[in-house]
């Protein structure tokens, strides 16, 4: 199992989200990755510990994460196709924070 944690931005984006059922298959597989321990459907390593879930729904979701020494899953933002490039340049943000207040 992996334990899962969302920062502020990520839960904020997903209340966000308007179509339920979209919004209901994200927690469904972030619930089977954490019950599963590893990940799994389409997913992408984007350098420097961070990653991209992909979902193939709606305006094409993404949820930006990292994995912490194996049993943490640092669910870090959301966001979709149109504003990728941003949400990523905001995880990496996000992530440099995490990594300094909590890890040293």
């Amino acid at each position: 199992m992996l334990q899962i944690v969302k920062t502020a931005q990520f839960e904020k984006w997903l209340k966000r989200i308007k179509d339920t059922h979209a919004r209901s298959i994200i927690e469904a597989r972030i619930g089977k990755i954490a019950f599963r321990g590893e990940l799994c459907g389409d997913w992408k390593n984007l350098g420097e510990d961070l990653f991209e879930m992909r979902f193939f729904i709606g305006p094409g979701y993404r949820v930006y994460f990292s994995l912490r020494g194996g049993t943490l899953l640092l669910l870090l933002l959301g966001g979709d196709k149109t504003t990728q490039l941003l949400d990523i340049r905001k995880a990496r943000k996000l992530l440099r924070e995490w990594k300094r207040n909590y890890e040293n």
